[in-house]
């Protein structure tokens, strides 16, 4: 009687603690869902915005994106549900939060269920999957898919009922439709699945034949996303050699968004999460040292523990590999197969340091996960705050006021301020590229802004003029070069006022009135 008791008691207090970490995980989430969209996001609003979802998909396949279109097609569905422009997030929000229960099956299944729920906990709070659940890229939704690609692998190969392997096939197919990078991890589990499990073998084989079977159709655009022009632009600004790579590592472990360069010396967080798996990894060594035993217990590490193993290096070291012999995608959040597994990975080290260790060193670990987290929600360190700015325009703004916008860090013409602003609002986006998509900054020509700006000044009595981070803002009778070329405000207008918004870039906001 007391025995189950006991039981039911523990049952709840787990229940509650999942639930703990999903309402975590979920404020977490929102506190960055709603900063405004820049970077590739622009991309995903830009295609879903204007095509249909048969275009979509047939611009995703051309050079325009270089990547599946599975989260292009979840996004169209999104931005239907009304016109915030953050709808195209709602995909990577709902598999994020989808994502922390399945940490938690999975590390039970796996190890425990403390595991497990450690698992979740690192889950809610990791840095970097926060970022990429509130972001309008495939990433969030790469991960929830080979999640469970995982567990429905894990229960079919014990199991054995058909519906298991058919949902193996159809989460493995969708992963691939989402990320290419997807692969990496797909191909580690197979390989660990017919190595560990014998028995499954033949209908591993068969789930994954037919998965690439549905995936045989988009071969072709893979074959193009691969020589795609804007490839050597991407693998440029990401990075190559040693110290690029080190970063890209880093950036995967201690997610972290900023303007300028950090070093693990500089963050508290990322030296205690080290210290917390350090002790941890110590604590196990020595408790499996016992009785002269570690030899023996190494040879029979559990099988697991490789399959977790296995999926952490499988993304970096495909990564690596593909960068030999074709596309370098060895950067932060193309390495975002591994956190498959990495929360999992904590889980299992944290339950193997026992009761009194392993709670301190959890909390450690989640003192330090969560700290980065937290500064992810402050804007003015993770935003570059192009909502505010149309907001403050919007509400100054006055019939026959125009926009001069400088401000673009767009791969697509639709430009970040654009994502907010009211159309009815004249706007002058001078030095923005005006040819199709794909572009990236000077890498295309650009027309002459001089007359944009001539029309602006002739059509206007007052001007509100963006600019952005280091950009100089506009003084009457100042030049400021624009493409290449030097603009002047004529001395006949004068700079009413100036509003600067802080963040990770600051947008500045100048009033120029007409004497």
């Amino acid at each position: 009687m007391n025995e189950g008791a006991t039981d039911k008691r523990a049952g709840r207090l787990l229940w509650v603690g999942l639930g703990l970490c999903v309402a975590a995980g979920l404020f977490m989430r929102l506190s960055v869902y709603g900063q405004s969209i820049v970077g590739d996001e622009l991309s995903t609003l830009w295609i879903v915005d204007n095509h249909g979802l048969g275009g979509v998909i047939s611009f995703v396949s051309g050079d325009g994106e270089i990547s599946p279109p599975f989260y292009f097609v979840l996004a169209w569905f999104a931005s239907k549900l009304g016109g915030a422009p953050e709808l195209v997030r709602l995909p990577s929000l709902l598999a994020g939060l989808a994502s922390l229960p399945l940490y938690f099956l999975i590390g039970k299944r796996l190890f425990s269920q403390n595991a497990g729920i450690v698992a979740a906990s690192v889950a809610a709070l990791s840095p970097f999957l926060v970022y990429f659940s509130a972001n309008g890229r495939s990433y969030s939704v790469m991960i929830f898919l080979l999640l469970v690609s995982l567990l429905t692998m894990l229960i079919a190969a014990e199991d054995g009922r058909k519906r298991w392997w058919a949902g193996y096939a159809l989460a493995s197919c969708l992963a691939m439709y989402t990320h290419y990078t997807a692969a990496f991890v797909l191909i580690a589990q197979l390989g660990w699945l017919l190595l560990a499990m014998p028995q499954a073998r033949r209908a591993a084989l068969i789930s994954n034949a037919a998965a690439a079977a549905f995936f045989l159709p988009w071969l072709p655009s893979y074959f193009a996303d691969s020589d795609s022009p804007t490839i050597p632009l991407l693998e440029a600004l990401q990075g190559s050699g040693f110290e690029a790579k080190q970063t890209a590592v880093e950036q995967l472990l201690f997610w972290k968004i900023g303007s300028g360069v950090w070093t693990m010396g500089d963050r508290w967080d990322a030296v205690l999460i080290v210290a917390a798996v350090f002790a941890a990894t110590v604590v196990v060594v020595v408790r499996l040292a016992r009785g002269r035993e570690l030899t023996r217990r190494l040879r029979e590490i559990d099988p697991a523990v490789v399959l977790v193993a296995l999926i952490i290096l499988s993304t970096p070291i495909g990564a690596l590999i593909l960068g030999l012999f074709s596309t370098d995608v060895f950067g932060g959040r193309n390495l975002a197969g591994s956190w498959v597994a990495l929360p999992l990975a904590a889980g299992a080290l944290m339950a193997a340091a026992g009761a009194a260790w392993g709670l301190v060193c959890t909390v450690a670990l989640l003192i330090g996960v969560g700290y980065a987290s937290v500064e992810l929600t402050d804007s003015s360190k993770t935003e570059i705050p192009f909502s505010a700015t149309a907001d403050y325009i919007e509400s100054e703004a006055e019939p026959g006021d125009a926009v001069v916008n400088r401000s673009h860090l767009t791969p697509v013409p639709l430009t970040p301020l654009d994502a907010y602003l009211d159309p009815g609002i004249p706007e002058y986006r001078i030095g923005l590229p005006t040819s199709d998509p794909p572009f990236l900054p000077n890498t295309v020509e650009v027309p002459d802004p001089e007359p944009m700006l001539r029309e602006a000044l002739m059509g206007s009595d007052r001007i509100f003029f963006v600019t952005v981070g280091d950009q100089t803002p506009p003084e009457p009778g100042v030049p400021f070069e624009v493409a290449g070329k030097l603009l002047r405000i004529p001395r006949n207008w004068t700079v009413a006022s100036r509003r600067m918004t802080d963040g990770i870039y600051p947008v500045t906001v100048t009033v120029l009135e007409r004497q």
